[in-house]
């Protein structure tokens, strides 16, 4: 029989674990925002420049920059998952709600 020790130490275990494994999933959606809004602030940055007093060669490769920064750059997991911070709350809600369920059968 296991005794109230062994039980606490298990749960500890497996909290710092779940801990470990939503902070780097928040480190990995983190970096993932940042890109987004760099990536979305290159355009307004290119946009609103002095981009009409430049030599023409400056103009046609800041048409090319605006032209890509349109859709901002993401980074994505297997092209399924966008990692960013609207994703890491989908994700601690869905397995939450996962829990909670599991939770309940029980």
């Amino acid at each position: 029989m296991k005794t109230l020790l062994d039980i606490s130490t298990e749960m500890f275990k497996y909290i710092a674990f779940l801990a470990a494994q939503l902070f780097h999933i928040f480190c990995i959606c983190y970096c993932g925002q940042r890109i987004i809004d760099h990536s979305s602030e290159t355009l307004l940055k290119a946009y609103n420049g002095l981009w009409y007093e430049a030599p023409i060669e400056i103009r046609k490769l800041l048409l090319l920059v605006i032209r890509r920064s349109i859709e901002p750059t993401r980074l994505t997991g297997g092209k399924v998952f966008v990692f960013c911070l609207k994703g890491f709350s989908t994700i601690v809600h869905t397995s939450t709600s996962y829990f909670m369920v599991l939770s309940s059968v029980n």
